[in-house]
């Protein structure tokens, strides 16, 4: 649903983040369906470092 309203969903960015880990990309604007701990959580278990949630 996230690309049907032009929204981008983490499989479609990804990619990206993976592609450039000289870059930090600070993430904005999560759907008020995912709490904030979820989203904190979520991220924490990621691989990639080069993410930061700005919630």
């Amino acid at each position: 649903q996230s690309n049907d309203k032009g929204h981008t969903h983490w499989n479609g960015l990804r990619p990206i983040v993976e592609q450039h880990p000289h870059i930090t990309f600070i993430l904005i604007h999560f759907s008020l369906k995912h709490k904030r701990k979820d989203i904190v959580d979520f991220f924490n278990n990621q691989p990639l470092k080069n993410v930061l949630p700005f919630i």
